[in-house]
Order: structure tokens, then sequence, then C-alpha cells
């Protein structure tokens, strides 16, 4: 961009068609097994799930006749379990708005 006293102008910049190419040193390097978002929501959904399983025992009564240490853990799992779900329900959110950000400056 030039700038003048009078006004601001811009220079052409001869812009081609063909598609960059990207040097091999700036590639990822391939990776051998899950990716760190695949293992975060594969953790995440086994949390949910082993959330899922404790929440129907727990209102089935299988732990009517348990001591105080034992419902102390129940309680500690059903808060990991609100928690899990408290984090996937951010990252559904986060994501439905990145999205909807990124259509909106398409148009």
């Amino acid at each position: 961009m030039a700038l003048g006293l009078d006004a601001p102008g811009f220079s052409e910049f001869p812009l081609s068609a063909a598609p960059l190419e990207v040097p091999s040193s700036a590639r990822a390097p391939p990776v051998d097994g899950p990716s760190p978002f695949e293992r975060l929501a594969r953790e995440l959904s086994a949390a949910i799930d082993g959330g899922d399983r404790l929440s129907i025992e727990a209102s089935s009564g299988r732990y009517e006749q348990m001591d105080a240490a034992t419902l102390i853990a129940l309680q500690a799992g059903i808060y990991r379990y609100s928690e899990a779900v408290d984090l996937c329900a951010k990252l559904v959110d986060r994501t439905a708005s990145a999205t909807r950000t990124v259509l909106e400056a398409g148009r």
C-alpha cells in the first residue's frame, strides 16, 4: 500500500491462478495412532458412558445398603460424570459458534 498526502492508493499485485505448493518441511509428519482430539473425544465418551452406567445403578437402588465411604465414592463418580457432560456441552457449543462465525464470514 502506497500512502500519499491526498489519499491512500494500492499498487497492483500480480496474482497467479496456480495452486500454492506447501514445502515438504512445512507439512506435518504422518501420525501413527489417533490424533489428540480423537483421544479426547474417546476418553470423554468413555467417561460419559461410565457415568450413565453409574447413575442407572444408583437409581435402581444398588447402593442402598452401602457404607458412607462407598456413598462418597458414588458422589465423586456422579460429579465426574456431570463434569464430563458439561465439558461435552461446552465443546459442542463452541464448535457450533465457530462454525456459525465461519459461515457468516463467507456471506
